[in-house]
């Protein structure tokens, strides 16, 4: 009985430990696709101000809506430094500040891209056998 109940332990280890390694992968897909989510954002931002279609703020709520809770770090700071100063020039200098943050965007999908398609392997596979390693040291 006790060889089944420690058979258990060491599976839901292994299953566990599996589980956090793809979350890990997961959050950096969700990195990137956040990322993506912003730039068409920006893009359709910057048409609309092309077009000189009213109030900037409700523009951007409506291009936008809430994007801060799903960013992180440096990722966060960028685009709270853009929303900080939206709407306090003209039309023309908003649509060039839209185009330069797009840019800077785009820089920024790369390097998540990157990242995940060199990283999310690594995750899945450190997160399995470490659940194998922690099983077997518990043998």
């Amino acid at each position: 009985m006790t060889t089944l109940f420690k058979i258990l332990g060491l599976l839901l280890i292994l299953v566990v430990s599996t589980a956090v390694g793809f979350l890990k992968a997961f959050s950096l897909k969700e990195r990137l696709n956040n990322l993506i989510e912003i730039k068409k954002g920006l893009f359709l931002i910057k048409e609309r101000l092309r077009l000189h279609s009213g109030n900037k703020e409700r523009l951007l709520h409506q291009c936008i809506g809430n994007t801060n809770n799903c960013l992180k770090g440096d990722d966060l700071s960028l685009w709270n430094e853009f929303l900080l100063s939206f709407g306090l020039g003209d039309t023309e200098t908003e649509f060039k500040r839209c185009e330069s943050y797009i840019t800077l965007f785009e820089i920024k999908i790369s390097d998540a891209e990157k990242a995940f398609n060199e990283q999310q392997k690594l995750y899945k596979c450190l997160g399995f056998l470490c659940g194998v390693f922690i099983c077997i040291f518990l043998l």
